[in-house]
């Protein structure tokens, strides 16, 4: 009886600490897809808003490192990479691609996050 017990108690820490997770997981990156979403598409002012991007990514990178996966977590930096560079080069039409990536990659690591079925298959 006691086994049943404690197994029980195991397996719900182990739910609520996966919902606790996606749920704190969710609300970084929907905060981090809000400052993606504000990037000016000006050249001058988007490298500014690049530096700030990464450094709200600094900020959640050890978290989403431990709650997801690292390929997608290093494509982050990537895509912020890419819009430096396009920023740099005073390309606009790379700045507004750079940032779309950006943006529909921060939503699908938000829908993998949430506790779902999706995220579990």
């Amino acid at each position: 009886m006691k086994s049943l017990v404690y197994s029980i108690i195991l397996l719900s820490s182990i739910i609520l600490s996966t919902v606790l997770a996606a749920t704190y997981t969710d609300k970084r990156l929907e905060d981090f897809g809000r400052t993606v979403s504000e990037l000016r598409e000006d050249s001058e002012k988007a490298y500014l808003d690049a530096i700030r991007i990464e450094e709200k990514y600094e900020k959640i990178k050890l978290s989403l490192t431990l709650f997801m996966n690292e390929n997608d977590v290093r494509e982050i930096e990537m895509h912020i990479s890419d819009i430096k560079s396009a920023a740099k080069a005073n390309d606009l039409t790379e700045i507004v691609s750079a940032k779309s990536r950006l943006m529909l990659h921060t939503e699908q690591l938000r829908r993998l996050s949430v506790f779902s079925i999706e995220a579990i298959f």
